[in-house]
């Protein structure tokens, strides 16, 4: 019984850390995209002086 226990302790870790990971990649890329946003559109107030 302990053993099983602890393997299913290590999935739900294992889960867990991959659940952390993926919201940290989600946080980069929406970072990313509004940082390329704001360099899209600080060129073309440049190209319009």
């Amino acid at each position: 019984m302990m053993i099983v226990n602890n393997i299913i302790t290590t999935i739900m870790g294992i889960k867990g850390k991959v659940n952390t990971v993926m919201k940290l990649t989600a946080k980069e890329s929406l970072w990313n995209t509004k940082i390329k946003q704001k360099i899209v559109h600080f060129r073309k107030c440049c190209r319009r002086q």
